[in-house]
């Protein structure tokens, strides 16, 4: 039953992150892609957003989608969500706005890379054998830094204006 259900699953989340990639990698006029970064419509924030309602959600009310008491299907869906969160357009895309995105993304990589070495420190500070943490963990740590990062410094900026 499980696998019957996850397999149609993961072809979805196949067929759409090939059609992204070509949807970004698709020819524009030169001087709009110089002046902007290449991002998703405004609208696959929303879509993001419901992805990652459903990847937390879905699996919660379908026992069956639970693989030894873990959400790893959700997990799958929730970085996916997040990513088209991420790199999807606001309401203002300015220069502004790009300079705030770039530095959060280098705050979000320092504090992934420092929080996944935290958190497997105290892992196995706590269990007798070592384990490391998955990288989707790691990735929904960067994403989610990210997004708060992202969004805290451009109301702090909107609000000095």
């Amino acid at each position: 039953m499980e696998t019957k259900l996850v397999q149609p699953l993961l072809l979805v989340l196949v067929v759409l992150s090939i059609g992204l990639v070509s949807w970004l990698s698709r020819d524009k006029n030169e001087e709009a892609v110089f002046k902007k970064l290449k991002l998703f419509p405004r609208w696959f924030k929303f879509v993001g957003l419901f992805i990652v309602i459903c990847g937390v959600s879905v699996p919660w009310i379908f026992q069956g989608l639970l693989v030894d008491g873990g959400n790893h299907l959700g997990s799958i869906y929730i970085i996916f969500g997040l990513f088209l969160i991420c790199f999807s357009r606001d309401k203002i895309e300015d220069e502004m706005s790009n300079i705030i995105r770039l530095k959060s993304f280098y705050r979000s990589f320092g504090a992934g890379v420092v929080g996944f070495f935290f958190l497997t420190y105290i892992e196995n500070s706590i269990s007798d054998d070592f384990s490391q943490l998955s990288a989707d963990t790691l990735l929904a740590v960067i994403l989610g830094f990210y997004l708060v990062s992202y969004y805290v410094t451009k109301s702090k900026i909107r609000s000095a204006e």
